[in-house]
């Protein structure tokens, strides 16, 4: 074999492994742009819901509601979305040296394990200790450890052809109500609501009987119809 011959298989077997090498490097770097994405889309999904929750137990208001609308996939880039759940945990201290128990929400896809994005959320021990924190879901309430861990988990990505479609999660709404007592207890409320409208999900005058506490929402904090 001449030496240039030699020299031309060479230098095109060195270009084969150059863009092949080249084409790895952009495969994994399109993976981590994907995955970033995607995380930051879990992370504002998140977020949104746990600035509602702590702008409701902050605010000066007696009784506040609001809508979060969640969206139905997390978004990852060109033109592309994933589906995923959304948790909200109940972390209850047990510790009297610490005021504050910890709300955790966590959204997270269901095809990319690494993928997540989560936020925590302190409210007083009060809510919980006098039983006035309810996490109301169309779905099972579960409490995997111990009493002192309580999840409800959120659906928004369940696909029209699936069992359970009419128990898509489409809002979380945030209530917070204040009796109209002398103790003027406050109760806060968080729901998975799968209703087509916010209308029809959790209200001031909701019949609804609270679990644990015999009472509807609209006597325990003396709404009307």
């Amino acid at each position: 074999m001449q030496r240039g011959q030699s020299m031309w298989i060479l230098t095109k077997m060195a270009m084969i492994f150059f863009i092949g090498s080249l084409a790895l490097l952009l495969l994994i770097f399109g993976g981590f742009t994907r995955i970033g994405l995607c995380k930051a889309s879990a992370e504002a999904s998140s977020n949104r819901v746990a600035t509602a929750i702590n702008q409701i137990i902050n605010s000066p208001l007696e009784d506040e509601r609001r809508v979060v609308f969640v969206e139905p996939a997390l978004a990852i880039g060109e033109s592309k979305s994933a589906r995923y759940n959304m948790t909200i945990t109940n972390r209850v201290l047990n510790d009297p040296a610490k005021p504050f128990n910890t709300l955790l929400i966590l959204a997270q896809s269901q095809q990319e394990a690494d993928c997540r994005g989560g936020i925590a959320v302190n409210y007083q021990k009060s809510f919980h200790d006098n039983n006035r924190l309810f996490l109301l879901s169309p779905r099972s309430v579960s409490s995997p450890s111990s009493e002192f861990r309580q999840t409800i988990t959120l659906k928004p990505s369940v696909l029209s052809t699936e069992p359970d479609y009419l128990l898509r999660t489409k809002f979380v709404i945030v209530m917070k109500c204040t009796s109209k007592t002398i103790a003027q207890e406050k109760y806060l409320f968080i729901q998975d609501c799968v209703e087509e409208s916010e209308a029809g999900c959790i209200k001031f005058d909701s019949a609804l009987v609270l679990s644990g506490s015999g009472n509807e929402i609209k006597s325990i904090c003396s709404f009307t119809a």
